[in-house]
């Protein structure tokens, strides 16, 4: 599986609060700004608020394990200020250098923009669903083999 960095600024821009475009960095490679930490490897990506509070608008959260042994949950809105770069799909890439690479780009053609957008969440949500649905299946195999055996 090829990858491409892009700056970490340029992804978490391109990521916004959308759970499903975080999730594009699920088992992908992250560099830190802070060398002594290591290169790192995210492991989860979730969703939390408060339940108690409902004006809470949530959070996206990462857990982040980096090559010292150091596991960190770094919320999304501070992932640009403690990262350098992150590894992705080139296409995916190459998506987000176009449009969030740059301050121009940002507001260049929204149609085009919009439309490729869309396409990409699309994809994103596809390429999860059917992750998610193999780990079900996987389960299911597994629960079925434990019932056998007894």
């Amino acid at each position: 599986m090829s990858t491409s960095s892009v700056p970490a600024a340029c992804f978490a821009a391109f990521a916004d609060l959308d759970l499903v475009r975080w999730r594009a960095l699920r088992g992908r490679t992250v560099t830190p700004v802070s060398p002594a930490w290591g290169e790192g490897r995210v492991r989860e990506v979730r969703w939390e608020g408060r339940s108690d509070l409902p004006d809470d608008r949530g959070a996206v959260y990462l857990r982040v394990e980096y090559a010292d042994g150091l596991c960190v949950r770094v919320n999304a809105r501070a992932f640009a200020r403690l990262h350098a770069t992150a590894a992705i799909d080139p296409e995916l890439a190459a998506l987000i250098v176009r449009w969030f690479g740059t301050p121009a780009a940002g507001g260049a053609d929204d149609g085009v923009r919009d439309a490729a957008l869309a396409a990409c969440d699309a994809q994103l949500r596809a390429e999860q669903d059917e992750a998610r649905e193999r780990h079900v299946a996987e389960l299911r195999r597994r629960a079925s083999d434990r019932a056998e055996r007894g």
